[in-house]
């Protein structure tokens, strides 16, 4: 299915499938490296988080909606096309049909039918998404890179966005 397929990306780093273990992002926990992030996060010495993974890790750690921007979207995250509302379930968000990102669910507000947030690997970041990264990125004077070796775009290039703004 399309969402196993983008949850294989997240797996590539650490040599796991998610063959193995189809509920690894349902046990999955924040790692010392989130909880840390939020820790910062919450005593306001960082401003923002981009993140290339889709686990919702960040979030469970802590960190704010607001100040995270999630380059590939979440697997937990439902979205209404129409008014933007955001769930953020418990449960990894899993489409309905392969050929449109609908997960069976509707809005509560406008009862349009909910979208996944998650990005395919032929599709780029949405651009709405990596304007916001691009943003934090121009204005921050550091930049922590935590886990990646940064050798895919668009995170390599808001990195040397932030090296090059001088």
């Amino acid at each position: 299915s399309k969402s196993h397929l983008r949850s294989a990306h997240s797996f590539q780093s650490i040599g796991d499938s998610p063959d193995n273990d189809p509920h690894y992002f349902d046990e999955n926990i924040p790692t010392f490296s989130h909880k840390m992030t939020a820790e910062l996060s919450n005593q306001k010495l960082i401003r923002s988080v981009i993140t290339q993974n889709i686990d919702s890790l960040h979030l469970r750690s802590g960190i704010s909606r607001s100040q995270l921007v999630e380059l590939y979207g979440n697997a937990f995250v439902e979205v209404c096309p129409k008014c933007g509302i955001e769930y953020l379930r418990d449960f990894e968000v899993i489409q309905v049909n392969q050929s449109t990102n609908k997960t069976g669910r509707y809005c509560t507000r406008c009862t349009v039918p909910l979208e996944d947030t998650l990005v395919d690997f032929a599709d780029k970041c949405p651009r709405h998404v990596y304007k916001q990264a691009l943003e934090h990125s121009k204005k921050c004077d550091l930049v922590i890179v935590i886990g990646s070796s940064l050798k895919l775009n668009p995170a390599r290039n808001l990195v040397l966005q932030t090296i090059n703004k001088n």
